[in-house]
């Protein structure tokens, strides 16, 4: 259910970076579901996850790339 969210929000783009409480939110989820998929997703290789910073230097959304 979360890979084929993340592939519909990475669209033609191949990245997407949709908050965690997005994801919960648009498929009915709490967040710790969304963390434990993610998790999941990543270590079987099915998506990248990459760390964003504000200019300011505070933290945004992660970067998903579906692979």
């Amino acid at each position: 259910m979360i890979y084929r969210y993340l592939l519909y929000r990475q669209g033609k783009n191949d990245r997407c970076f949709p908050s965690l409480k997005r994801i919960a939110v648009d498929n009915k989820c709490s967040v710790s579901t969304v963390k434990r998929a993610l998790s999941e997703l990543i270590s079987k290789g099915y998506i990248e996850k990459t760390s964003r910073r504000k200019s300011d230097g505070s933290r945004s959304s992660n970067l998903y790339i579906c692979l």
